[in-house]
């Protein structure tokens, strides 16, 4: 499973890789060197600001569930429904945005009054994971609604 996980990992990087290098070997071949910084500065470093969800409900009524195409959101910023003063195994969290997770580990934790905020980010092999707002702890989660 390990050879596996790392064999991915590889794959996936190299083919980011092969993309940076195609559009560094382009920008290296303008000659104007304003156009130049400006063709370097296009280039994607990273995940890009736009990949964190800010679309509309249509957009995000089937995230968290099944396959995923290539320009979908790898995380869902919202609000708790309701306060929470704690999690554990199996707990559900209504989120403002009419989702609905499940803590599918074994975790556990305490949160402030003032954690309402939270994101649910994409992990490797289609796992999931909430962040509370202030909390370090990330839980997995599988969406049920």
């Amino acid at each position: 499973m390990k050879i596996l996980l790392v064999t991915v990992a590889l794959m996936t990087m190299a083919q980011v890789s092969q993309a940076n290098d195609q559009m560094l070997l382009a920008c290296r071949q303008v000659s104007d060197q304003a156009q130049r910084f400006a063709c370097y500065e296009a280039i994607p470093v990273g995940v890009a600001a736009s990949a964190v969800a800010s679309a509309g409900p249509a957009k995000l009524d089937n995230w968290g569930f099944g396959r995923r195409p290539a320009d979908e959101a790898v995380a869902i910023d919202s609000e708790l429904e309701t306060e929470v003063d704690d999690w554990g195994p199996r707990q559900i969290f209504s989120l403002k945005n009419g989702q609905r997770w499940r803590i599918s580990d074994d975790s556990d934790g305490v949160l402030s009054k003032a954690t309402r905020k939270v994101s649910i980010k994409r992990g490797a092999l289609g796992a999931h994971f909430i962040a509370f707002d202030g909390t370090r702890t990330q839980p997995k989660v599988v969406r049920i609604k």
